[in-house]
């Protein structure tokens, strides 16, 4: 078996307080008790996490398995996963402590993430990723609706009494008001899209967005293509009247499909936008007017807990 350092990388932005006690002592206990490699490294600057993570791959002359852990929320595994892809010696793992914790919902028990005994002695199984530029996203991306709300959220978070799920919440009431729209052309694997305007845009290789809104039902990680859903301007009752089902993930078995969004796999996705627009990967805002997205197949090697499984299984 080759061997594994095991490296925790800590978001102090996420991870405070006796939660960050707890994280610490558990992964020395455990690290200990299975006398395994490992070391863990605190920040409060998330781009900070990725610099190191590419500077101990780049000094990685020993050529051990290097495995790290994103402790934090999806931003921080966006982080951890950009700054060592395309090394065959890394692995990737998190353990999800931040908002909305999205990417492992794809998982069954993804409680088990929390786990640190478990984690250690999880196995790797490679997984896709979204391409788009120089990045890559691990879970989703989206236009329109959903990333008003995610930057919306950074606002939410810092109110008061509001925490989590909760932040998540009061960003959509606040989008809700507005009811954006994206004019964009979208073409699907080269074929062009009849529709130019949209509510929103959701590009997946994970099934969940929104701290547990099950979006892309259907999406499976390891299977080469990219779930990608459409949906049409609407008022702000039917859009009440489908979200329940969007957060449960039965929209896209029901005769909705086709009456007020468009749901197709693919590989690439080009889109351009109208004028400068914003898009969401992993939690992570960037600004574009021409994007292309690309499935990469199984270009990464995700440490899947011991007990765990991809819930959509390929």
């Amino acid at each position: 078996m080759d061997e594994i350092k095991h490296i925790f990388l800590i978001n102090a932005h996420s991870v405070k307080g006796k939660r960050k006690e707890w994280l610490k002592k558990n992964i020395i206990s455990v690290c200990e008790q299975h006398a395994v490699d490992y070391e863990m490294y605190d920040t409060n600057e998330t781009d900070d996490i990725g610099r190191y993570a590419a500077a101990e791959k780049n000094q990685n002359h020993q050529q051990k398995i290097l495995r790290f852990y994103a402790c934090g929320g999806d931003g921080t595994l966006h982080q951890v996963a950009n700054a060592v892809f395309g090394d065959s010696n890394v692995q990737v793992a998190t353990i999800p402590l931040g908002t909305g914790n999205d990417f492992v919902k794809s998982f069954t028990n993804y409680e088990h993430f929390m786990d640190i005994g478990r984690q250690i002695r999880g196995k790797a199984a490679q997984i896709d990723v979204i391409t788009h530029g120089e990045k890559i996203a691990v879970n989703m991306v989206n236009i329109g609706f959903d990333c008003m709300v995610v930057a919306k959220t950074q606002q939410t978070k810092k109110w008061p009494l509001i925490k989590g799920p909760a932040a998540y919440l009061a960003a959509v009431a606040l989008v809700l008001k507005e009811m954006p729209l994206s004019r964009q052309q979208v073409f699907l694997d080269g074929e062009r899209v009849p529709q130019e305007t949209f509510l929103l845009t959701a590009i997946a290789n994970g099934s969940y967005c929104g701290g547990g809104f099950n979006a892309a039902s259907k999406a499976i990680l390891n299977d080469g293509y990219l779930d990608v859903l459409l949906v049409d301007p609407i008022n702000r009752r039917k859009f009440l009247s489908l979200v329940g089902m969007y957060k449960k993930g039965t929209l896209l078995d029901s005769e909705r499909v086709g009456e007020v969004l468009r749901f197709q796999r693919c590989r690439k996705v080009e889109i351009i936008s109208e004028e400068p627009s914003l898009f969401c990967s992993d939690g992570e805002i960037f600004s574009f007017q021409k994007d292309v997205f690309q499935i990469a197949h199984k270009a990464v090697s995700f440490a899947v807990p011991e007990g765990c499984r991809f819930k959509n299984q390929q």
